[in-house]
């Protein structure tokens, strides 16, 4: 959490070293290797966390590393693709062709991935969360840092490899011993089968529906749109993230200690209490940006103000996302997660492209499909506590 903070208290500099459309153009890109970045282990990794044993865990993380190598290759004929349909996607970033930050950012997001979980799965969570404040702190320094000098568009994408490359490097000694295994391979393969169908398109779809705005800003309008509205998000945004992942974990521990539905009702009604308090801190948040906006971020980024207002209902959605992603793995619904990742992907699409086509403010088209992704988000919340109202009076 102390690098995320960090990272938070670091925008107003950012904000004066870099312009909206060089910011645009980076997370049209990171939205992208996000997305693609998430499922590039297929979600083999979270196998890692079951005692399977030294020599399956090893055929296991060997599993990982060829598959987020081959997803690496995957990704860059498919951000040439995407490139051609979206204006704000870099071809070239200061003389370097993008397809290079793709591919590291990709890959070296895979590896800290398999990495991350199997620390974790090693009780080594001291390790794991030193790793995230590295690679968050290094982060922030490359993009200061270059930023001060003549390498100053290129270092978002500089510091957007490095993020991922420190956390890889730091829990290097904790990583599995990569063993090229082909025959336990496919039995890994079919034991955990449930793990590419159900856990990578949710991983996918959660990621992508984070990243949804800033790529049809990047698509359907300019850099610039999609420069202030992530920095209007992420103003908006980090606060309530750093406390629905605390949360999040407690109430996913919460929920699978209790076998009571009863208790577990429970558990969903302090979700629905920390939605209703986040509500509050966004309102808070939203309300002083819209306030100070110019004077503490530049005239430049004057209208990041007004955008975090329009931001509320969908960073409110993605708070939800976070809790839910916890109480239903905890009790294994994950046919039901999918489906609630599908219809926000859904919803969020298209109710943004409708404000497009008919011409609305770019403010209309994130208010109203952040609603829309939010009453997804509730309406799944609320089915999932009546299921276990049923069962209690029934």
């Amino acid at each position: 959490m102390g690098g995320q903070a960090l990272a938070f208290l670091a925008l107003p500099i950012i904000a004066r070293l870099y312009s909206p459309e060089q910011l645009g153009y980076f997370q049209v890109m990171v939205a992208f290797c996000n997305t693609i970045g998430a499922i590039s282990a297929l979600s083999f990794e979270r196998a890692l966390l079951l005692d399977l044993g030294p020599a399956r865990n090893s055929a296991l993380a060997g599993l990982c590393l060829i598959l987020v190598a081959g997803i690496t290759v995957i990704a860059l004929p498919l951000y040439g693709l995407f490139a051609s349909v979206s204006v704000a996607a870099p071809v070239i970033v200061a003389g370097i062709p993008a397809l290079v930050f793709v591919g590291a950012m990709v890959f070296f997001r895979g590896l800290f991935l398999i990495n991350y979980t199997f620390a974790v799965s090693n009780q080594q969570v001291s390790s794991a969360s030193w790793a995230i404040f590295l690679k968050d702190m290094a982060r922030v320094t490359v993009r200061i840092g270059l930023g001060l000098t003549a390498l100053n568009p290129m270092g978002l994408f500089v510091a957007g490899v490095v993020d991922w490359a420190v956390g890889s490097i730091v829990l290097w000694r904790q990583r599995p011993k990569f063993r090229w295994a082909p025959r336990k391979w496919r039995a890994l393969i079919w034991r955990f089968r449930q793990f590419p169908l159900f856990y990578a398109p949710a991983a996918a779809l959660t990621s992508l529906n984070t990243q949804m705005p800033v790529l049809l800003l990047g698509s359907l309008y300019t850099a610039r749109e999609a420069g202030l509205y992530a920095l209007a998000f992420l103003i908006l945004d980090r606060p309530g993230r750093i406390l629905a992942k605390a949360a999040g974990d407690v109430l996913m521990h919460s929920m699978a200690r209790e076998d009571a539905s009863g208790r577990r009702m429970a558990v969903v009604r302090n979700a629905i209490v920390l939605a209703i308090l986040n509500l509050g801190t966004l309102l808070l948040i939203a309300g002083c940006a819209y306030q100070i906006a110019e004077s503490f971020l530049g005239a430049r980024w004057a209208e990041t103000g007004f955008l975090a207002l329009a931001c509320i209902p969908h960073a409110l959605a993605l708070f939800l996302s976070d809790l839910s992603i916890g109480l239903y793995a905890a009790v294994s619904r994950t046919a039901s997660s999918l489906v609630r990742e599908i219809s926000s992907a859904l919803v969020l699409f298209f109710i943004f492209l409708s404000a497009y086509l008919l011409e609305q403010p770019m403010e209309s088209a994130i208010f109203f499909s952040g609603l829309g992704h939010l009453l997804v988000q509730l309406g799944f919340l609320k089915r999932f506590y009546r299921h276990f109202e049923r069962r209690v009076t029934g």
